[in-house]
């Protein structure tokens, strides 16, 4: 009786959670379709034939990061935050840039980008300020900069500003003895399990030997596209070497950076009409339909 008591618990806990997270991803997509944030924002940044265009994007930084829209943030006092201006916008085109560089990474056998970059949503982009505790951006958009950025200029650099939350610890000669143990352990363990299988352990390495060859071919293929077809590449890498400058001689909060990125873009989207806020129909629709799911809550609620 106990254990069945046990396991209807541990069923109806594993619901509840399942179910929270169901209602967390519908509340986001609500909120995302109410804001504009699903419209795609390729048609900003290219040109008549569907084309990226370099000019374009600049343009929709500018106008994104606009004087006017930042007035409608700080009221007070606006005045005072204007340096931020060259900085917000320079970060902005190289978030930009990185989710719709088209650019597809390979390593230990995995296959990583953003997808389409005629796919890329508004919200998309604001994600992309959404870091974790004191990190100015999502680790990912970080670490494709860098990516992006060695790949053009054949040389690394050290983004650490932009995520310090998220350094990586020194390696040092005491903790790669210890991954090299680590690994040796791993891989007599495989052997170890292959031999049960009965199957033969020069042909699985072999087998790894030759993916790992055309995976090393791929990402080369890759990084040679990049290079020979990534529009404005001088732009891109400037303008990232010019927002470290900026983030090693001025403190940015990463909250407040998050915020006034999404206000901006969401601003931009309702200055057009583009956000279900903006049409009077429309919202009074959604909230009629969504008051009515609240009244039905409500109701099992009390029941």
């Amino acid at each position: 009786m106990y254990r069945e008591k046990q396991a209807y618990d541990e069923d109806r806990k594993y619901a509840v959670k399942s179910r929270r997270r169901v209602l967390e991803r519908e509340l986001k997509s609500l909120k995302r379709l109410m804001y504009g944030g699903n419209i795609r924002i390729w048609e900003y940044l290219s040109d008549y034939w569907g084309d990226y265009s370099e000019e374009q994007t600049n343009v929709f930084v500018e106008q994104v990061i606009d004087e006017e829209h930042y007035q409608r943030i700080h009221t007070f006092d606006h005045a005072g935050y204007l340096h931020k201006f060259p900085f917000y916008r320079k970060l902005l085109y190289c978030v930009l840039r990185t989710l719709t560089a088209g650019y597809t990474h390979y390593q230990n056998g995995n296959v990583t980008d953003f997808g389409e970059p005629e796919k890329i949503t508004f919200f998309d982009v604001v994600s992309s300020f959404q870091g974790v505790h004191s990190e100015l951006l999502d680790v990912d958009i970080v670490y494709f900069m860098r990516i992006l950025y060695e790949i053009l200029e054949q040389k690394e650099i050290d983004l650490a500003l932009l995520n310090p939350g998220s350094e990586e610890p020194e390696m040092t000669e005491d903790s790669e003895k210890q991954m090299l143990v680590e690994i040796e352990s791993w891989e007599a363990l495989e052997e170890e399990k292959l031999r049960e299988l009965g199957a033969s352990v020069e042909e699985w390495r072999a087998g790894e030997q030759e993916a790992f060859v055309h995976e090393k071919a791929r990402q080369m293929e890759e990084e040679n596209r990049i290079r020979e077809t990534f529009p404005e590449r001088e732009h891109f890498c400037r303008s990232l070497e010019e927002i470290l400058l900026y983030l090693k001689e001025n403190s940015v909060r990463a909250d407040e950076l998050e915020t006034e990125i999404r206000e901006l873009l969401f601003q931009f989207l309702s200055d057009r009409r583009l956000s279900v806020l903006d049409e009077e129909e429309a919202f009074v629709e959604v909230m009629v339909q969504l008051k009515k799911t609240i009244r039905t809550a409500q109701r099992y609620l009390e029941e």
